[in-house]
């Protein structure tokens, strides 16, 4: 993730210990990246960095919840992200994805924006099946025939599979 990218790292790293410390690192990119990009938009953005045990606990929970509507009253955009700097294996959600759809979810939310490194759907990965083809309009997602078996980027952890279930 942007951990990698700031630190110039050209792998993942494989240890607990790494992985946390470069995911902090990258939460200062990320944020940056956020403002730079909404700020252009004219638009504020706030980062919630929340894990498995904040929807376990109704305290927690509440205080989330709380937070991200008093950001959108504010016209403030609530940009939700796992918190892998402090996250143990027992209570990771594993990706961003899974996360931002279980907030939907809660929240009951009108609509949810997943930002990914590719441009549309696809039948199929195109960066290693040249007859993929791109699925620019999905009328009835619950009949999506994709092929998510192959790695993504190799940076992230969710890859297309976690958008589309």
């Amino acid at each position: 993730g942007m951990g990698c990218i700031k630190l110039g790292l050209t792998s993942r790293p494989t240890s607990v210990q790494t992985k946390q410390a470069v995911a902090a690192a990258g939460q200062s990119h990320l944020l940056r990246l956020y403002e730079d990009l909404f700020g252009a938009l004219k638009m504020q953005v706030a980062q919630l960095l929340i894990n498995q045990s904040d929807f376990l606990d109704k305290d927690h929970w509440q205080s989330v919840q709380s937070t991200i509507h008093e950001c959108l009253k504010l016209g403030v955009v609530p940009i939700i992200n796992e918190n892998d700097s402090t996250n143990t294996a027992e209570m990771r959600f594993g990706d961003n994805d899974n996360l931002a759809a279980l907030t939907a979810v809660q929240l009951e939310a009108d609509a949810l924006f997943l930002c990914t490194d590719v441009d549309f759907l696809y039948t199929a990965n195109p960066r290693s099946d040249p007859n993929a083809k791109a699925l620019k309009i999905v009328d009835e997602p619950w009949a999506l025939q994709v092929d998510t078996a192959d790695e993504g980027s190799g940076m992230g952890t969710g890859g297309m599979a976690t958008k589309i279930l």
